[in-house]
Parts: structure tokens; C-alpha cells; sequence
């Protein structure tokens, strides 16, 4: 065998092996780096940079993966990454600022940091703090750009601080509007879209948005099928398309169906999946995302929405035809006596953020993980008990 090393890895921030059915969102990633890429001219691009990309999805469909592959073409380009997964706020010391400064001659790390730290400890206290932060990030960040062109790379921006984000937000847009070489991408939950409308930056309409879910019939099947292969492993059809059955088209899910046939391989000290084989690791499987379930579950249990999503799974499960979220969201209201409808899109929100449900491309509401909501309902009818 190529390697004794399981090829799959499902978990939070990992590569997998050969990221399938993301090819657009992949080619708008690229373009928007080659233009940054550019030489400049006169101080500055030629052309403006592309506006930032916003990825939105549930946990597990592959969000932090795109930033990481982002991340890694950047640097092969001569691109300065700074890749930040939280954003208490924009002090002198934290992630973004100093990310700005790294690679900077030690002389200049010297003049902004010490003149930095000097303002923000007189203005700890003061309304001036914020008028700092933002003439720091505006120094570093063009003297930076002057240099190098950079790629933000954001995650979990759900839970950023709403003034820095704004902030930073604004003083990137002024960058790109200056045709300084600057990308942004920035990634979360559905919960990012509302913390973006908190931050108060009305160009966010304008942003490359990428909502991904559940991958296509053909991706999954590639998913699993090409990192088997270039490991030397024959892969039967009938094996495959049960594996590619316990997936709910679902990227995670993906990675664990693919992680546990390997182990199921290597424990048998073989170089080939066939059914037998696949059908021996399902059991391991189903234990996996039951595992994952329960954690999904726990999440709405956390808070205080089981009453609330059992609702919405009825909803969505007894609709002859998909419902708008709007729908949706009227229907919860009426079920609940009292209940405004903007109560009802906050609950709506919370369960479309711990991954209850997801939206089709004509926003239509949907399970996050078709499967998911059989336990659910399980899980619902033992509580009875």
C-alpha cells in the first residue's frame, strides 16, 4: 500500500484528501488571489481587488477547509496570510495586527508597536480607544499592503466583537476601493449573517456569498473513491455506493465513512474494498454519527429550543412542498399563542445555527442532515417515557 497513514480526516480544520464538489467556490477563490497577485502600478493595482467572499454552511460542510486551501495558494503566490479564528478586539498585541506585522523589519515592528501601545493604554479607558484602533489598523494594514499583498483569512466570525468587525470590515473596503492588494474571506455559521447586519457595514449586500451544504451524488462518490485509489486501493462499485449511503451527501460524514472502511481494511490486512468489507465497518459508522448526533442535539438542548425544533421538524416533515423560511417562521408563531414573529425568527435562526435546518438555493427550508431528524424524533419519544 502507498501508506499505512488513514487518508480520511474528519474533524474541525482538517484537509481532507481531495476536496470534491466545491469547483466554483474554488475558481472564484483563485481569481480573486491571481488579481491581487498582480504587480502594482503607481502605489497601487491596476484594478480594484474582488469584492471580500463571504462562506456560510453548517458546521461540518466544509468551511474552514476552503479558507485553508485558500490560505495555502496565497502563500505559494507570495501572498501575506493572516488567518484569525477570533476577534475579542483589535489591540496592538492581538492576531490581526501583529499578523499584519510579521515579516516587517524590526525597526518598523518597533515605531507601531510602541507608538501603539502607548495610545491604547492612554485610551483603555476612553471613548478614543475605538478612534485607535482604527488608526492602527489603518497604518499597519496599508504599510503592510505597500509591501505585500495580503489575504484575510476570517473563521467564526459569528463570534467576533461587533465594533471591531465593523471596524475592520470598513477599513478593508477602503483598501480594496483604493485598489490596494487586498482579498478577504470570511466564514461562519448562518449566524454570520446576522453578525455582519450588528457591524453595520452597508457593502456587505456587495460581497461574494457562498452558502454550501450537502455535496452532489457524483462529488460524494469521488470523495471516496479517489484517496482509496491513489493509496492503490480497488474499490468495489456495490461497496461505494454504500458507503456513499451513510453520508447524507454530507462532507463530514464523508470523511468518517472513509476513515472507518480504512481502519476496517487495515484490520483485515487487505488492499481492496469490497462489499463484505464495507458492509463489516458500518456498524463502526452508525456509532459515529450517532456520536455526532447527540452532540447536534445537545446543542439545541443547550438552548433551550427542543420544544421549538420538534415543532419545526413537524413543519418541514409535514409540508406536501418545501416551505419558504418566511413560512416557516409564520407557522411557529401561530403554534406558539403569543409568540411575535420576530421571536419566532430568533428561534428560526438559533435552530438553522445549530444545524436543525439548512435552505435550498430557492430558499427553501430543509434538514441540515436528513437524517439527523429521525433521531431527533427518537430521542423526543424516549424523553416521553
Amino acid at each position: 500500500m502507498g501508506t499505512i497513514e488513514n487518508p480520511f480526516v474528519p474533524g474541525t480544520a482538517t484537509e481532507p484528501p481531495h476536496l470534491a464538489g466545491r469547483e466554483e467556490q474554488r475558481d472564484i477563490i483563485s481569481e480573486t488571489l491571481r488579481l491581487i497577485a498582480k504587480p502594482l502600478v503607481g502605489g497601487g493595482l491596476e484594478r480594484s481587488p474582488l469584492t471580500p467572499i463571504k462562506i456560510v454552511g453548517p458546521r461540518g460542510a466544509g468551511k474552514t477547509t476552503l479558507l485553508g486551501l485558500a490560505e495555502a495558494e496565497a502563500r505559494q503566490q507570495g501572498i501575506h496570510v493572516v488567518d484569525v479564528a477570533r476577534l475579542p478586539n483589535l489591540d496592538p498585541s492581538g492576531r490581526i495586527i501583529s499578523g499584519l506585522l510579521e515579516g516587517m523589519n524590526l525597526r518598523e515592528r518597533l515605531l507601531f508597536e510602541l507608538g501603539s501601545f502607548v495610545k491604547f493604554s492612554l485610551a483603555i479607558f476612553s471613548a478614543k480607544r475605538k478612534h485607535y484602533e482604527r488608526q492602527t489598523l489603518e497604518r499597519v494594514l496599508q504599510a503592510r499592503l505597500r509591501r505585500h499583498p495580503v489575504l484575510l483569512s476570517l473563521d467564526e466570525v459569528m463570534h467576533y466583537n461587533v465594533a471591531s468587525l465593523e471596524i475592520l470590515l470598513q477599513e478593508c473596503q477602503r483598501m480594496i476601493k483604493q485598489k490596494f492588494p487586498l482579498a478577504v474571506m470570511i466564514a461562519g455559521t448562518p449566524a454570520l449573517d446576522v453578525r455582519l447586519r450588528q457591524a453595520d457595514a452597508s457593502f456587505i449586500n456587495r460581497y461574494q456569498s457562498m452558502y454550501i451544504h450537502q455535496l452532489s451524488d457524483e462529488a460524494v462518490r469521488d470523495a471516496l473513491r479517489k484517496p482509496l485509489l491513489d493509496n492503490g486501493v480497488k474499490v468495489a462499485d456495490e461497496a461505494l455506493d454504500l458507503m456513499a449511503s451513510w453520508t447524507d451527501n454530507y462532507p463530514y460524514f464523508i470523511q468518517l465513512a472513509g476513515r472507518e472502511v480504512w481502519k476496517a481494511m487495515r484490520k483485515a490486512k487487505l488492499n481492496e474494498v469490497d462489499l463484505a468489507l464495507a458492509q463489516g465497518a458500518e456498524a463502526a459508522m452508525q456509532k459515529e454519527r450517532q456520536i455526532y448526533y447527540h452532540s447536534v442535539y445537545e446543542k439545541i438542548a443547550d438552548a433551550d429550543a427542543l420544544a421549538y425544533a420538534s415543532q419545526v421538524v413537524a413543519i418541514v416533515e409535514g409540508a406536501d412542498s418545501l416551505f419558504t423560511s418566511e413560512k416557516v417562521v409564520d407557522k411557529l408563531a401561530a403554534a406558539n399563542n403569543g409568540m411575535s414573529s420576530q421571536e419566532a425568527r430568533k428561534v428560526f435562526n438559533l435552530l438553522l445555527d445549530n444545524s436543525l435546518i439548512w435552505f435550498a438555493d430557492d430558499a427553501k427550508v430543509q434538514p441540515a442532515i436528513p437524517s439527523f431528524f429521525q433521531y431527533f424524533k427518537d430521542r423526543q419519544e424516549a424523553n416521553k417515557d
